[in-house]
């Protein structure tokens, strides 16, 4: 994960700030990954991410990150995800952001 900006620099404030910070890395599995997927958030009310993933290796130290999107596969290699899922009754909001990006995601 690249270093912060200097806290004066944050929050990023527009969607090509937060596009030039971040990088992006192969990472050979395994990975564990922690996701929260929400199926609304109407209105932008709680100002929540649809989707977000975290990751790290339980095999390598330094490996992990967050999860943006799968890659290709450019080779025979096949990549397999095996997921437990659970629902919840309720959502707590706690510290919403400042700053809310209307693209979280990236370009």
């Amino acid at each position: 994960m690249p270093a912060f900006p200097p806290e004066t620099e944050l929050p990023f404030k527009d969607p090509k700030a937060l596009n030039d910070w971040l990088t992006y890395h192969d990472i050979d599995g395994s990975l564990t990954c922690v996701t929260v997927l929400h199926s609304a958030d109407p209105d932008h009310s709680m100002g929540l991410r649809l989707e977000h993933t975290h990751s790290f290796s339980p095999d390598r130290e330094n490996a992990g990150g967050h999860y943006h999107y799968d890659i290709e596969s450019h080779d025979a290699d096949t990549v397999e995800y095996e997921a437990y899922f659970n629902t919840a009754k309720m959502i707590y909001r706690i510290d919403r952001p400042e700053v809310h990006l209307e693209r979280d995601l990236h370009d």
